[in-house]
């Protein structure tokens, strides 16, 4: 199927299923009163953003500002569908991805959609969505690189920059049990403690380091607090980012590097991000982790895309 007709049909699906939220609130459904008055009220008490220092940083800016809006002002059920997170979280997949999964070990039960948020119905199958599709494609890159397919072989995933929670809200349904850290902006955090309080009901999500032990989903914006939160880890720690640490000055790479001093590392990113030369900086995180057996695959379904594996063992 070419490009136009897949558009064709991706839009028909998202206009059918815009329709029967609108008319029955099926995609709408799993969503309380009260958590949608929790992310109002968590948005609303956010500081002003910084002044910008680059036009990277103030795109950003523009993009929190809208979204800062469209939670206080749009109906959050439907937030999936606001243009500043399809054009900034949401992605929409080659056909290769969902056909390799059809016929991968993944689980395809991980692949039903949850209704929060009203994702598009993927074309292909309206029971799924494309982002999530295109997530569950980045797992299975990691997972059967893994000692029998086995998450928690690490104590610890720390997530640079988690979207709306996908790729948290995934690892947990596969059977990840252990510590989940989620280092993003305050803003996303927000939407990630609504988005995971709602698809994983039994959710425990910390405010702090100290209650990871009981809590363990940790959403922070501090450094210091991932750092604290690494100390607490008693096994491995995996670092996860998917076009994430990529798309950031490398000042704040080095310091999360630091912060998260990890074990084991899972990254997808792009050749080049402005002027930084990022097969450059990896081949230099490589070097300074020699003990790792490193893996760089290119992604041919994204031209200039690549995933970076470094873990103990790379299973064939």
């Amino acid at each position: 199927m070419n490009r136009v007709t897949r558009k064709i049909y991706s839009e028909l699906h998202r206009g059918l299923g815009r329709i029967a939220y609108v008319i029955e609130g099926i995609r709408g459904r799993g969503v309380s009163r009260e958590s949608i008055e929790d992310l109002k009220a968590a948005i609303r008490a956010l500081p002003p953003r910084e002044k910008a220092s680059s036009a990277a940083q103030d795109e950003w800016n523009s993009n929190l500002v809208k979204l800062r809006q469209y939670v206080q002002s749009k109906d959050v059920r439907d937030f999936l569908n606001w243009d500043v997170i399809q054009q900034t979280m949401f992605h929409h997949p080659a056909d290769t991805e969902y056909d390799y999964l059809q016929k991968s070990q993944f689980p395809k039960s991980l692949l039903i959609e949850d209704r929060i948020g009203n994702p598009t119905p993927y074309y292909r199958d309206t029971s799924t969505s494309g982002n999530l599709v295109h997530t569950a494609y980045n797992l299975e890159m990691l997972v059967q690189r893994l000692p029998h397919r086995d998450l928690n072989a690490f104590d610890m995933i720390i997530e640079f920059g988690g979207g709306y929670g996908s790729m948290c809200r995934l690892t947990r349904k596969y059977g990840f049990k252990n510590k989940y850290v989620i280092f993003d902006l305050p803003d996303f955090n927000c939407i990630q403690k609504f988005f995971l309080s709602s698809a994983l009901p039994a959710a425990r999500i910390a405010q702090v380091p100290d209650q990871l032990q009981d809590s363990p989903t940790l959403l922070t914006s501090e450094l210091q607090t991932v750092s604290q939160a690494r100390q607490r880890a008693t096994g491995k720690v995996l670092v996860l980012a998917t076009w994430s640490l990529s798309e950031c000055p490398e000042q704040l790479r080095e310091e999360f590097l630091k912060a998260t001093n990890p074990d084991a590392f899972f990254i997808a990113f792009q050749k080049n991000f402005g002027e930084v030369d990022n097969m450059r900086f990896f081949e230099n995180l490589k070097a300074r982790h020699q003990a790792l057996r490193w893996e760089t695959a290119p992604i041919e379904q994204l031209p200039g895309n690549a995933y970076l594996f470094g873990l103990d063992h790379l299973s064939s």
